[in-house]
């Protein structure tokens, strides 16, 4: 894994708990590509309230940074505080011991609740316990309102706590908001056999409605998100467009590649075949054929064997984010995950926005304007491409006269 990737994973798992402001970022490509672990901030400022959180880079056996765990804090500020807040009173009483200790995975969002509680319950945790990370598993309890040392729930305590966080985890790569993790931790603590949850992002004009499925072993207290149902509307219901997508051992397509797949886009994914073995490929839904006993539609898949070259084909055009290697990058990945890119391209002599989207099937990109109209590629390619093409087309012109006038001859 090269820095760029390793920046890209610290970026996910920052988003993936809600810390992803840009003051983030260029913190965490300062300790990437310095190559040392180190501590990341982020401060958030609530009415009466400022929280600041504290992120712990490690290197894992390869060199690689990671998140290791996060503190977070309260502090009260007084500026614009109505007189008599009593929140802000007990948090300015008790400013110096309100901190915590929390494991990567666990949704800032979740720790500033709280810390909120910490507020008005300062015996909640002894230092000790502030400064050990604290699991996502423990946070749920505390906010479902158990006291730290006692379970509402007494058959959590034998569920794998592994097992938990491994769903979380998964969960927020996925692209699923906290409020699906908790729902999720209380269907297990309640030890339901099987489950349900559901939950809707919308895009533009287009909701996304997406249902997934969670199953408990028969052997174990282990459960199992194995799959997840989406589907795609614009308030034509005839125009309603379905499909079932399935995890793997964590592994699959993520809530918005689902989302791009159903608006007809490809995506490059590593994948798991039956056997549980990797392999890379573009993966397109066929939209226009008849789906399948099972209601879905049938799926095209590009392996490398097929020969699209993404990178050679947006080289093609004067892309000005090509000139910086992190903006590069960035495109590409984002174009892989089946997005439609904006992106700056000199026309003319000015530099206009586009959108880029990957066509592995044509072995090209569809390009489109400002207004989401599309563009003919050959009007944006480079100006020595243009008179290549240009070229081209002379000569075949040229070889077609000189066929009909040897045609004419023979006559």
């Amino acid at each position: 894994m090269d820095q760029h990737e390793n920046l890209q994973k610290l970026q996910r798992s920052f988003a993936a708990i809600g810390l992803n402001s840009a003051y983030i970022d260029k913190q965490l490509r300062e300790l990437v590509f310095e190559g040392k672990p180190g501590s990341v901030f982020e401060d958030w400022e609530r009415p009466g309230l400022d929280y600041r959180f504290m992120g712990h880079l490690e290197k894992d056996a390869a060199g690689r940074l990671f998140l290791q765990h996060y503190d977070a804090g309260i502090v009260p500020h007084l500026r614009n505080v109505s007189p008599g807040n009593e929140l802000v009173a007990r948090a300015e009483q008790n400013a110096l011991s309100i901190y915590q200790s929390f494991e990567a995975a666990v949704p800032a969002e979740s720790a500033v609740r709280l810390l909120n509680l910490q507020v008005e319950q300062p015996a909640l945790f002894t230092e000790d316990q502030a400064m050990t990370p604290i699991t996502p598993k423990d946070v749920f309890r505390v906010l479902a309102g158990q006291e730290h040392q006692h379970i509402a729930y007494p058959n959590l305590n034998a569920m794998n706590e592994q097992n938990l966080n491994f769903l979380t985890t998964n969960l927020k790569y996925l692209g699923f908001d906290e409020k699906v993790t908790e729902q999720m931790s209380r269907k297990i603590a309640e030890q339901a056999p099987d489950f349900k949850i559901n939950t809707q992002v919308q895009h533009f004009n287009n909701s996304m409605d997406y249902t997934l499925h969670f199953k408990k072993s028969d052997q174990s207290d282990m459960y199992f998100f194995n799959k997840f149902d989406a589907r795609l509307t614009n308030g034509k219901p005839e125009e309603d467009k379905t499909q079932t997508f399935y995890i793997k051992n964590g592994h699959g397509f993520t809530a918005k590649e689902a989302f791009n797949q159903l608006e007809g886009r490809a995506v490059f994914k590593e994948l798991r075949n039956k056997e549980g073995q990797p392999y890379t490929a573009w993966s397109k839904l066929e939209l226009a054929l008849e789906k399948d006993k099972n209601n879905n539609y049938p799926i095209r898949q590009f392996s490398n064997g097929w020969g699209y070259d993404l990178e050679k084909s947006v080289n093609r055009f004067p892309v000005k984010e090509l000139n910086d290697p992190e903006q590069k990058a960035a495109l590409l990945k984002s174009l892989q995950k089946g997005n439609q890119q904006q992106v700056t391209i000199e026309k003319d002599g000015k530099q206009e926005k586009f959108y880029l989207e990957a066509v592995p099937a044509l072995r090209t990109l569809n390009i489109y304007d400002a207004q989401r109209r599309e563009v003919k590629r050959d009007s944006l390619l480079k100006p020595e491409l243009k008179v290549k093409k240009e070229k081209k087309e002379d000569q075949s012109e040229d070889q077609k006269q000189t066929r009909k006038k040897s045609r004419g001859k023979g006559i």
